[in-house]
């Protein structure tokens, strides 16, 4: 059963800010079902969870926030 809106999450190229951390991320994967996710830092791939992240950030610079990827939000 999913837990995340994998429509959300396809529909654009997101990068991760995560708690207690200004950088920004280019995210990778989303694991829909279990909050798992995969980025990018300095080249090679990290592993985390959504859990983790304090903000997502679309290409275009807006802010979302990990309640919106949530589907008890429908």
């Amino acid at each position: 059963m999913d837990i995340l809106k994998e429509s959300l999450i396809n529909s654009r190229h997101w990068m991760v800010k995560f708690v207690g951390n200004d950088s920004l991320f280019d995210l990778h994967h989303i694991c829909v079902e279990t909050g798992c996710l995969t980025f990018d830092v300095c080249g090679k791939s990290q592993n985390g969870h959504i859990g983790d992240v304090s903000k997502f950030i679309d290409w275009d610079g807006n802010e979302f926030e990990i309640d919106d990827f949530h589907m008890e939000g429908e």
